[in-house]
């Protein structure tokens, strides 16, 4: 894809307008943060990283490619990444050609059956226990429940709760800042009563999730 395509995707974690006031420092949350090295998005729930994207100086665009000038600086959002030393556990999904295709249907699918509007979006639940990486989303009477994975021989558990929007967005713009070998890993401890941060990431690009109940 071109790179305007690539951005225009990455923009879809920015923040809303209403959610990002103008004179506050989550206005920066509202654009694309060209670091010089790499751009990235965030809208302080979901944090998304597009790699290798060199330019001169650190600047602030929208998904056009308009720069804008704000007097905010741009959060230290590197601190919050995943350290490797601090990894729980780890999945590196087969390099297939439509793997991330195949994941964003198979999501998309679920949200378009699976509706709360309690929520305002789909919530669904990440279970890996035994050898399963299970996902279960429910909405009154209707439930799916689906095994992403098996044969896992890994014991670290975990359990989290995240918002299947956020999921095609992330296999969407990972696929399309080309793809790779896709890892899947969480860290050590979550965040309580919600689940722990969920990584995402090829060699071009990262999307770094919170579960449902951070703070935002």
């Amino acid at each position: 894809m071109n790179r305007q395509t690539i951005l225009k995707k990455l923009a879809a974690f920015t923040a809303n307008a209403k959610d990002a006031p103008t004179g506050t420092n989550r206005e920066v949350f509202r654009y694309l943060y060209f670091t010089g090295h790499e751009v990235v998005a965030t809208d302080a729930h979901w944090l998304a990283i597009l790699k290798d994207e060199l330019t001169e100086n650190p600047h602030y665009e929208d998904a056009n490619g308009s720069k804008v000038n704000l007097p905010n600086p741009y959060p230290d959002y590197r601190r919050i990444l995943i350290p490797r030393d601090q990894i729980g556990w780890e999945y590196v999904f087969p390099e297939e050609a439509d793997i991330l295709q195949r994941l964003k249907h198979l999501f998309t699918g679920m949200a378009s059956a699976v509706k709360d509007t309690s929520f305002n979006k789909r919530p669904s639940v990440l279970i890996h226990k035994s050898e399963n990486l299970e996902l279960f989303s429910a909405c009154k009477e209707l439930q799916i429940h689906t095994q992403l994975l098996s044969g896992l021989t890994d014991p670290f558990t975990f359990e989290g709760y995240y918002f299947l929007s956020y999921l095609i967005k992330a296999f969407d713009f990972l696929g399309a800042a080309g793809g790779g070998k896709v890892r899947l890993y969480v860290p050590k401890r979550g965040v309580p009563k919600a689940g722990p941060l969920l990584t995402l990431e090829t060699p071009r690009a990262l999307v770094l999730g919170g579960p449902v109940g951070m703070e935002r």
